[in-house]
């Protein structure tokens, strides 16, 4: 394990272990664009912490004009997938803007990567 997926770990369960106590839970808050294994494996031993994936559209032809970056869709989808293997919960937050309002569908999330959609 790298120092920041120590660091991670450490600050990580820090907060998980005060959110039990608390009946509570910690959110890691993504673009989902760097895939860092061991940083995976480091959050996915953590108590009452899970993750929120910042995607912006249904497909690349939205996502990637959205962020100005060619790929960002895929890569969010591959880490989306990472992270589910390892059974770390995932949330999808999508911003709505001018350039992804037609897109704002419920089912995206679950139909595109399998998981819940909070729409921000």
């Amino acid at each position: 394990m790298n120092a920041q997926a120590s660091a991670l770990m450490g600050d990580g369960q820090r907060a998980g272990h005060l959110a039990h106590r608390r009946d509570g839970a910690v959110s890691i808050t993504t673009k989902g664009t760097v895939l860092r294994h061991e940083q995976l494996d480091a959050i996915a031993c953590l108590p009452r912490v899970h993750l929120i994936v910042s995607v912006d559209g249904p497909s690349g032809a939205v996502h990637d004009v959205v962020r100005g970056r060619c790929g960002a869709f895929e890569t969010s989808r591959t880490f989306v997938a990472e992270a589910r293997r390892r059974g770390i919960p995932i949330l999808i937050n999508m911003t709505v803007s001018e350039k992804n309002y037609k897109y704002v569908i419920r089912p995206l999330s679950s139909r595109v990567f399998g998981v819940p959609l909070i729409l921000a």
